[in-house]
């Protein structure tokens, strides 16, 4: 089986009618399983959310090949301005490669705010930076299932690809290196969150990316318990008020 998780991975979208929304931007190799719960919490605060599977996620891992960085930039760009039109303040909020690409999104287009959740800043294989030249060697890598969440019940609420073509991870890596150099242009609000157990990422980087934001509105938010997937694991609570919190504290701001 080349999936793994119980989640739907299908796109989803809520409209409240109501002046805030917010893009849900899933991770790498996820999809919008992930983000199920957290627009639903936000749904019950009259926060209207967009969720969308970006492409060549969500379906079977060959839905990938011929994918390129740019193809899930412009997906997400498209949903931003989908709730631009309709919504007064508009925010991010992305898990690991979605956090990624929501940085460089606030980058370039004026937004209200980031809620950046595990964002990708060192990750944790030592051989990582050699995974972009595997492409012309290994068509396809395996990543298995996820090995660092707590919570048992998790499997309930995400989706994932546990094979993935190395042309693709190459894409993400591309993605990651851009949204790094343009971090020091991101000048809206950014809240990071970071679980110190993160079995992907190196967690003590994350402050490296905080202080490369260009913004003066920043906060590192700290969880203890939670592997890299907070989203669906035992402290996902507490992350789905934290980026509530934000978004309510920004919008009374503005």
């Amino acid at each position: 089986m080349s999936f793994a998780g119980q989640g739907d991975p299908a796109p989803f979208e809520e409209w409240h009618g109501g002046d805030i929304g917010c893009l849900l931007l899933h991770g790498f190799p996820g999809s919008p399983a992930e983000m199920r719960e957290l627009g639903a919490y936000l749904g019950q605060q009259g926060v209207s959310v967009v969720a969308p599977c970006l492409p060549g996620f969500g379906q079977r891992p060959e839905a990938l090949q011929g994918r390129c960085w740019e193809d899930w930039l412009r997906a997400a760009a498209a949903d931003l301005r989908r709730l631009q039109e309709r919504c007064a303040w508009v925010f991010a909020a992305g898990l690991s490669m979605g956090a990624a690409l929501a940085l460089y999104l606030a980058a370039q287009v004026p937004i209200a705010g980031v809620a950046a959740i595990a964002p990708p800043e060192k990750l944790r294989n030592p051989l990582a930076p050699l995974i972009p030249l595997a492409r012309y060697l290994l068509r396809w890598h395996e990543l298995g299932p996820d090995q660092d969440l707590v919570d048992p019940t998790a499997v309930e609420r995400h989706w994932y690809y546990t094979r993935v073509p190395t042309a693709a991870i190459a894409e993400m890596y591309k993605l990651l290196r851009v949204s790094r150099r343009v971090a020091p242009s991101v000048c809206v609000p950014v809240l990071l969150i970071q679980s110190r157990q993160d079995g992907s990422l190196r967690p003590e980087a994350a402050p490296n990316l905080l202080n490369r934001l260009g913004t003066n509105d920043k906060h590192l938010f700290w969880l203890e318990r939670s592997g890299h997937n907070v989203l669906v694991d035992v402290e996902r609570e507490r992350v789905f008020e934290k980026v509530y919190r934000f978004i309510e504290q920004h919008v009374t701001d503005t």
